[in-house]
Parts: C-alpha cells; sequence; structure tokens
C-alpha cells in the first residue's frame, strides 16, 4: 500500500454536505492511451484504491491507479472478485482495509481512520437486480434520484429531461415497476442512480440478468451514456462483447488479484486471443462517404477500411470488429481480388491451434488476429517478423461516437 497519505479535506461535511455531493467532477479526457503514460503519483484526475479483503475461497488483494473517465472494466471469471472490489469501493464491505480516493479526496483511508458510509459517498450503484422501488411508478423511481441527491432541480447538473432522453424513457413513466421488463428496469435503475448526481458510477453487471436480445437493445443506451456524460464509471462484467463495446480501460482479475491491466485495445488482444473464436477491435474515425458505392472509408491504425451501408457522420470515432476468420494472410498485395481491405503487416506472434494456425498481426501498432490452416502457414513459410498483408474479408462497427 504505498498511496501517498496526502491531506484530507479538513472539512468533510463541506465535502460531502448531504448522502450525495451536488458537484460534478470537471471534463476530464477519455483518452486512456494518454492516461497510461501518467506517472503513479498523486494524479487529481485519478481513481485510486487499494483493498485487502478475505473471502471464503480467496484473498481480494489489489492496488490500482486509472484515469478517472470513461468507462473502466472489471473483467474475468464469475467469483474472481469483481464484485467484491466493486462493493469496497462503495463502502458495503467493512471489513475490507486499504484505501480509495477519486482525485483528492479519500472516501477511505485507514491510515487516517476514515471510512465514509455507503451513503455519504457520492456515487451510483446499479446491481444486477434493478431493485426498484414497487409502490412507485417509474416517475417516482426517478425522482427519488433527486430527492437522495438533495438540493433543488434546478442545480442540478444531470436533468430529469436529461436522463428520460438519453434512456428512452418517456413512454414508460407512469407504468409500475412489475410491468417492466428487466432490460426497461435496468434502465430505470440506470436513470435513477444518475439522477443522485454521483461523480463515480458502479455497474455490477448490469446487464447479466437479462436475455442476449434485451441485452443487444440496452449496450446502445450504456454507449449513450459513455458519450454524454463526464462521470466515470467501473462496469463489472465477465463478457468479452461488453468490454470491446463499452470499456476504455481494463482491469483483468483472477482469485481476487489484477492479472492484467491496459488500454481497450491493447487488451482485447491478450483476451480475444485466448478465446475460441478470437477477433479484433480496431479504433477508427470516418474520414470519407463513397455516395456511388455506399461505402464509408474509416480511418484505423492498419490502414484505410472501407465499411459497406455505414451511414456516420465526418469525423464520428468508431470501434470495428474484424473476426480472425474473415482475415486472409498473402505475400504482397492483389488489386485483382474483391478483397477491398488489404493492409501491410508484420506477424508478432504464432500460436499453433489444434486446427488451425493463430497469427497476431502488428498493424500500425494495434493487434490483427488472423486464423489460417496449418497447410496454408507451411506454403507461405510464416514466422515472426515477417512481413506480409492481411486481406481483411468483412469489417463490422461494433459501436459509434460521435
Amino acid at each position: 500500500m504505498n498511496e501517498p497519505k496526502g491531506m484530507l479535506p479538513t472539512e468533510l461535511s463541506t465535502a460531502f454536505p448531504s448522502t450525495s455531493s451536488t458537484e460534478i467532477s470537471p471534463t476530464l479526457s477519455t483518452a486512456y492511451a494518454e492516461a497510461a503514460s501518467q506517472a503513479l503519483g498523486v494524479n487529481p484526475g485519478a481513481i485510486a484504491f487499494s483493498f485487502q479483503l478475505p473471502r471464503s475461497d480467496f484473498q481480494l488483494q489489489v492496488e490500482e491507479q486509472f484515469s478517472a473517465s470513461g468507462i473502466t472494466a472489471l473483467f474475468g471469471p464469475s467469483g474472481c472478485g469483481k464484485s467484491s472490489l466493486l462493493r469496497a469501493i462503495a463502502g458495503l464491505e467493512p471489513q475490507a482495509r486499504g484505501y480509495f480516493r477519486l482525485g483528492e479526496e479519500y472516501w477511505h483511508n485507514d491510515a487516517q481512520s476514515l471510512c465514509l458510509k455507503p451513503q455519504q459517498r457520492p456515487l451510483g450503484l446499479v446491481f444486477q437486480q434493478a431493485h426498484l422501488f414497487p409502490h412507485l411508478n417509474v416517475l417516482g423511481n426517478l425522482q427519488y434520484g433527486l430527492k437522495r441527491r438533495g438540493g433543488s432541480a434546478a442545480s442540478a447538473k444531470i436533468s430529469l429531461d436529461d436522463v428520460i432522453h438519453w434512456l428512452d424513457l418517456a413512454a414508460l413513466l407512469k407504468r409500475r415497476t412489475h410491468a417492466l421488463s428487466g432490460g426497461e428496469q435496468q434502465r430505470v435503475a440506470m436513470g435513477r442512480a444518475l439522477l443522485s448526481q454521483p461523480r463515480l458510477l458502479l455497474l455490477d453487471e448490469p446487464l447479466s440478468g437479462v436475455d442476449l436480445a434485451r441485452r443487444q437493445h440496452i449496450m446502445p443506451f450504456l454507449e449513450r451514456l459513455h458519450r454524454e456524460l463526464d462521470i466515470p464509471m467501473i462496469l463489472v462484467t465477465h463478457q468479452l462483447e461488453e468490454v470491446a463495446r463499452l470499456a476504455d480501460w481494463v482491469l483483468q482479475m483472477d482469485r481476487g488479484q489484477v492479472l492484467a491491466r491496459g488500454p481497450v485495445f491493447s487488451m482485447l488482444s491478450r483476451l480475444s486471443g485466448q478465446s475460441s473464436t478470437p477477433y479484433s477491435v480496431l479504433p477508427g474515425r470516418v474520414r470519407e462517404w463513397d455516395q456511388n458505392d455506399q461505402l464509408t472509408g474509416v480511418e484505423t491504425p492498419a490502414g484505410l477500411a472501407w465499411v459497406p451501408g455505414l451511414q456516420a457522420e465526418l469525423g464520428a470515432h468508431l470501434r470495428l470488429l474484424v473476426q480472425a476468420r474473415q482475415v486472409s494472410l498473402a505475400l504482397q498485395p492483389n488489386p485483382n481480388l474483391s478483397i477491398l481491405n488489404q493492409w501491410p503487416a508484420r506477424i508478432s506472434e504464432l500460436k499453433p491451434q489444434q486446427q488451425d494456425q493463430l497469427v497476431g498481426l502488428d498493424v500500425g501498432g494495434q493487434t490483427l488476429w488472423a486464423l489460417v490452416s496449418h497447410r496454408a502457414a507451411r506454403q507461405l513459410q510464416l514466422r515472426e517478423g515477417q512481413d506480409v498483408v492481411a486481406m481483411v474479408k468483412s469489417v463490422s462497427v461494433l459501436s459509434a461516437q460521435e
């Protein structure tokens, strides 16, 4: 536990005037590549914590610091300590020892005998189950978030109208909670949490209790919150798709410890390369639109990606999904093929599989995975460090951010 003790706010009653702070942290950059290079000191724009917490089958022991912006994903198998860590941050684990700091404010610091109660911490918490109030309709549940915050509605940085718009709740306001689907209940729970004006939003597998179709319906709302809000979020998940679509920074956990950490694109290369269906996610920005051929040119680290049927504003930021089986390899570019996306690459890794050869490609500093047959690998005499051309047959848009 190397966190400098620093100076705590002299007036905690001023820092936390009610059950939730009325101040929203200033806008911070979501460029996690920059965050990764920040020195690990007392960073006023960082979330920092160290916790030790005994569990029945492991010991939670973590010490981390990352940027207080965007979405940080806690990723790992069920029972690995993700939710325990989130509960410790929320103040729901009395046995947790260590510290937690958001910016320059400590919510927990054993060195100063400080541990704010959960209701004193300016955070919003959304569980796997929505835990809505059954005696209130949707509007009543949302208004409770404003009441919990205290102060007047006019002074709220996040308004009721904002939340209704972001989460598409206008048609649900008069409905009772028992008449809502699981996905609708989670949207209301998120709205209620946001209306408490949190400085940190904790999401404990909010999509695990809904089926795949509803999960696909809710994901765009989380993406919208990511775009619209300056509030940092910590998301617990064991679904790689959620990491790929939502996260900026990833902590990979197992048995109470953090195994790896990093920006989402480099971490996805690590995580998806361990899966049975590897894929790559590339950052992109819309550069041009070909009206005649109905193709959108997206600038990526690998090169220009042509995506059919995509309509997005010029300059919009995207995440592109490339399945490893959609990537072929060649030794030279070939203009006589129908494959438009041909990117120069260098082999960084070879991982023999039972039926195929998994090839890791360095494309402009990002990892692109390709699956080729063992015969093709022998014919091309593939080796690490070799320059090749990645022939990408299909590119799909995973998420978009204006």
